[in-house]
């Protein structure tokens, strides 16, 4: 993804903290982001080894990319945190829902 010049950026702190509902230490941060790092790079590995992937034009390998931070942002907050569905995700759900 470093050849299609984006740089996914870190969850703002605040953001996450709001999203699960308290302060969060250092340590538990530290980890959230490791563990969102780790996701995403295995499943950055397999994606960018498919061929479909080289035929995308780089717009939509760029929203590939992003698709794969969100889950994996997701999935690290549940993993670290113990949450379940937040409600900016419940929010996204009801609307996709609705389309």
């Amino acid at each position: 993804y470093e050849q299609l010049h984006y740089r996914p950026g870190r969850p703002p702190r605040k953001t996450v903290e709001r999203d699960i509902g308290r302060q969060i230490e250092d340590e538990e941060y530290d980890a959230y982001l490791t563990r969102r790092g780790e996701i995403a790079r295995e499943q950055l590995g397999r994606i960018i080894e498919l061929p479909f992937f080289e035929s995308l034009g780089r717009e939509k390998q760029v929203a590939r990319i992003k698709q794969v931070f969100t889950g994996a942002t997701r999935r690290a907050r549940r993993e670290i945190f113990g949450q379940g569905e937040s409600a900016q995700e419940r929010r996204e759900r009801f609307a996709a829902a609705g389309d």
